[in-house]
């Protein structure tokens, strides 16, 4: 019933009872947030305006934290929601001064920490709260530091980072959660001049990581037990690939999408323990 309508943000709670979604109507990128009782489809009363592009909820199934924006359009303030309260009402949990940063909250796969991560073009900076405790105070893993980047994930006792500092081929490191101060971060995987760490997945048994040497894309695998370190083969020398959905933390299935100058866009299942892969699409 509208001249424009553009879905922003889904994100179904961790009992898959409730969705929050949002919703823009009129083209200004700025999202109206509601809650839907997913067993009855009815909407709940709380509806948040003048939200942005990032939601999360905490374990709770009751609390959603969300980000606003500053006149500007920059997304630069997180705020919580407890369901069945007034909106005007939230907690603001964080703010952004600096206007060459932009804020968002997510959560890492393993469901244990909500993090908001804030950044500019060239530096960042995290912080983290344990998903069970929604009303708790975020603590930052380390300060933003000019031109240093890390970004952060979660595995049992252990954040892994990965970081630009001194690296510009980014290096892969872990500390505890308990005491994740920069002076406690200890190397994995160091930086090599020739191979560049574009990014990284955790599964519960994998660390997944995305390399790119002379210009090409690998998949790295590492078993967490065991140790052992495989790459995923591909068929031919050059292509490329692109990995995402792969929300699942329990599961021992990667998904991507292959192709080159010779094959179409190809959805493969790759089986991280048997190096199986099982086309879905093509």
């Amino acid at each position: 019933g509208h001249a424009y309508c553009n879905i922003g943000v889904y994100q179904v709670s961790p009992n898959h009872n409730l969705l929050a979604y949002s919703v823009d109507t009129t083209g200004s990128e700025t999202y109206d947030l509601y809650v839907m009782d997913l067993t009855t489809k009815v909407h709940l009363p709380d509806v948040i305006p003048n939200t942005s592009y990032s939601c999360e909820w905490a374990n709770d199934n009751k609390t959603v934290f969300y980000t606003t924006m500053d006149e500007t359009k920059r997304p630069d303030k997180i705020h919580r929601h407890t369901l069945g309260t007034d909106p005007a009402k939230d907690v603001l949990v964080f703010s952004e001064p600096d206007q060459s940063f932009f804020a968002s909250i997510s959560r890492t796969r393993s469901e244990k920490y909500l993090l908001i991560s804030v950044g500019s073009i060239s530096t960042s900076e995290y912080r983290f709260l344990d998903a069970n405790t929604p009303a708790g105070k975020f603590t930052v893993i380390e300060p933003r530091q000019k031109d240093m980047e890390y970004y952060v994930d979660h595995h049992g006792d252990l954040f892994y980072i990965s970081s630009n500092e001194n690296a510009k081929n980014f290096k892969l490191m872990t500390v505890p959660t308990k005491n994740p101060a920069k002076a406690n971060w200890t190397e994995i995987i160091p930086h090599r001049d020739s191979v560049k760490i574009d990014n990284y997945d955790l599964f519960r048994n994998y660390l997944v990581i995305y390399e790119r040497e002379r210009g090409l894309n690998h998949i790295r695998v590492i078993n967490l037990t065991t140790k052992d370190d495989h790459q995923v083969e591909f068929p031919e020398p050059v292509y490329d690939f692109q990995v995402s959905g792969n929300l699942e933390f329990d599961t021992e299935n990667l998904r991507f999408t292959y192709y080159s100058l010779v094959t179409p866009r190809s959805v493969f299942d790759y089986n991280l323990n048997t190096k199986e892969r099982e086309l879905k699409k093509e």
